[in-house]
């Protein structure tokens, strides 16, 4: 192996047992799903045109969110990296720099004093005893004022002020700490007066006027508050979103808040010239509005975000294109709960047909056929189970096949040709004519501890009939899953990975299996070649004293750790991964190295499609839309970097970004062979 695969937990020869499994569900589970923790409202710029939040991923990495206050538009994402905790943050005097309170392992709580323009770290401030509260800047931005105080049951003291040399990070003076917890603002010259009275109640106050009341509509506290210079705008936060009123008249603009999108599905069509992706906006919890999908249609040619489709809850969990990528089938809920199935026109953003489902039924496992030609729709109930297999062109019940393969129970797919379905149960394989209904291949054999008592799992089956790709879910205290090859001649334990796996994914000419495995701290890609019959390549085991045992020649490398689905391109270059970190990314097979990362930039408005784009390499050339283009901003210190780019060239000021916009170079990586 060219790393180690610490995330596979048992590498096995061929006739080990394998742990007892369960049914295999492709949704996420908890240990392995990554939540995002919408933070508070820090900040507003000097000129009132930007508001400033934090959130972060698992309390693991830290983010600053720059935020149009006239747009609502997400400017740029500033990474912080990995501390325990982000505190506060202000803006200097010009909006130029900006000071962060913050602790981490290497500097305990600290300041960190951050270039607002390109996201370099100036210096940081050390020498806390406990979380440090900005305050503010001085008006002539030389001086930060901080209070340094005991949090949590640490350390008791009494809370001290203290003033900092911007230029030097020296302290100048230290004074007790005052505290007045009223959430007041004004503006400059007074006139408007802005202040959360009982119940997070705003009051806003102006000269010879009644005082206008806003009341808090949504629940959950209010925890600061800022005008507008002019006086315009008041904006309210809390723990998770900002909510921003008109000061006149009470009524809300618009709500700031940090989506947990995610990427639950990505398909290529037309030879890989086209990627349709689907993106869900995430959970409700903690944050208003509704929960709502999309697909995205890129044009890797280009390359650009072509065209986005609305439309979908955001339960929306693959998306399978034709061919010539015009119609795609969409299916709701995941893949053994799924309650809608639908065909769709790419051209006109409109639903073609909808397949009939059993709402809420508790195993309900759909699979689409690789060229979305077949919808296969397996009830398991209690007492018996239905097959409805459709032809999607028609809309029309393929009646022989869901009546002769329906009784045979298991897991169901496709052929990779798309001609066949394929059922798999514990002790028999069986491939029927979609047509005639007619059983054309299969076998049986002795059930096996390979596959455990109640399920094969998920099915990917191998080109030409050589075999499948099996991943099941053990029955042990701490979820792991097991990864198998199953044959007419011989079954393959492949290995067990903890936490998650994703469903493999096999290239067209069945040559390699591909899959995510592990958790969101340390999931990696995992690619395995086949040989020309299908079974695995081996080598001798690489731990110590293990080297007499031959196992499946597993390659491993890292990825963000936020990823949880996986597909090949069409010719079997280019590998796509996607998940919890909102962005697509494209690997090189043969190297393992990253390509590409396609990102849509969240809209102005939480609930509208993304209009923005931006498609980068991890060198920095990149091709984007006008806003897309700005988050690339922080190039060392961004949701780019964090989401693989890599400047050869380090820290490159926003006014250079224009020399390393190249669709050509960025078009190579997508689609070179």
């Amino acid at each position: 192996m060219n790393a180690t695969a610490s995330l596979l937990v048992m590498l096995l020869t061929p006739g080990a047992d394998m742990p007892n499994a369960a049914v295999l569900s492709s949704e996420i589970p908890a240990v392995a799903r990554p939540t995002y923790y919408p933070g508070p409202l820090f900040d507003l710029s000097p000129d009132g045109k930007t508001a400033l939040t934090g959130y972060n991923i698992e309390g693991r990495q830290h983010f600053l969110r720059f935020w149009s206050l006239e747009s609502g538009a997400v400017l740029n994402d500033l990474y912080l990296g990995e501390p325990e905790r982000v505190l506060s943050a202000k803006f200097g005097p010009e909006g130029k720099t900006i000071a962060v309170g913050l602790s981490d392992q290497r500097n305990g709580y600290c300041v960190r004093l951050i270039n607002a323009e390109t996201g370099a770290t100036i210096r940081v401030v050390t020498g806390f005893q406990g979380a440090t509260e900005v305050r503010g800047f001085s008006t002539d931005g030389t001086k930060l004022t901080v209070v340094d105080m005991p949090l949590n049951g640490k350390k008791s003291f009494k809370p001290t002020l203290e003033t900092i040399v911007v230029a030097t990070g020296k302290r100048l003076d230290s004074a007790e700490a005052t505290f007045d917890r009223t959430l007041a603002t004004a503006t400059a010259d007074g006139k408007v007066r802005a202040y959360l009275g009982f119940n997070s109640v705003i009051k806003v106050s102006r000269a010879g006027e009644n005082d206008l009341t806003i009341p808090n509509t949504q629940g959950g506290g209010r925890h600061s508050l800022f005008l507008t210079p002019d006086g315009k705008q008041v904006i309210a936060g809390t723990h998770a979103w900002a909510d921003v009123f008109d000061s006149t008249t009470g009524e809300k603009v618009r709500t700031l808040r940090v989506d947990t999108q995610a990427v639950t599905s990505v398909a290529a069509a037309d030879g890989g010239k086209l990627l349709f992706v689907a993106v869900t906006n995430g959970s409700p919890t903690n944050r208003p509005g509704p929960s709502i999908a999309w697909v995205h249609v890129w044009d890797t040619t280009k390359p650009e975000l072509k065209s986005v489709i609305s439309g979908f809850g955001n339960d929306l969990s693959s998306v399978t294109p034709t061919p010539d990528g015009k119609r795609f089938v969409a299916v709701h809920g995941h893949t053994w709960h799924a309650n809608k199935i639908e065909l769709w026109d790419t051209a006109t953003k409109k639903v073609i047909r909808t397949f009939e489902t059993e709402a809420m039924r508790e195993t309900a496992h759909t699979v689409v056929s690789p060229d979305a030609g077949w919808v296969a729709y397996f009830v398991v109930g209690k007492d018996t189970s239905t097959l409805s297999v459709w032809n999607t062109d028609t809309g029309k019940l393929a009646e022989e096949v869901s009546k002769a393969a329906g009784p045979t129970g298991g897991s169901i797919a496709f052929t990779p040709d798309s001609k066949r379905l394929i059922t798999a149960s514990l002790n028999e394989y069986a491939e029927w004519d979609l047509t005639t209904g007619k059983r054309e291949a299969g076998w049986k054999q002795k059930p096996a501890p390979l596959f455990g008592h109640l399920g094969v799992g998920s099915i990917t089956p191998l080109p030409g009939g050589k075999g499948m790709i099996c991943v099941v879910a053990t029955a042990k205290r701490r979820q792991s899953y097991g990864v198998s090859l199953m044959t007419e001649t011989k079954d393959w334990p492949l290995g067990e990975f903890w936490d998650y796996a994703s469903v493999a994914a096999v290239s067209a000419d069945g040559r390699n299996v591909a899959l995510i495995g592990g958790n969101w701290r340390d999931g990696a890609n995992y690619l395995l070649r086949l040989n020309d019959d299908g079974s695995p390549e081996l080598e001798p085991n690489p731990q110590p004293g293990g080297a007499k045992k031959m196992v499946p020649a597993w390659r491993m490398w890292p990825t963000d750790g936020f990823s949880s689905i996986i597909a090949f391109s069409p010719d079997g270059k280019r590998l796509y991964t996607g998940g919890r970190c909102a962005a697509v990314k494209v690997w090189d097979v043969a190297t393992h190295e990253l390509q590409a990362t396609l990102y849509a930039v969240p809209a102005a408005k939480a609930d509208d499609p993304s209009s923005d784009w931006v498609a980068f390499t991890p060198a920095g050339h990149f091709a984007a839309s006008t806003h897309g283009e700005q988050v690339l901003r922080f190039r060392d210190s961004s949701f780019a970097a964090w989401a693989g780019l890599r400047p050869s060239t380090g820290s490159v000021p926003a006014a250079e970004l224009p020399g390393f916009r190249d669709s050509v170079k960025v078009r190579a990586a997508l689609l070179e062979k």
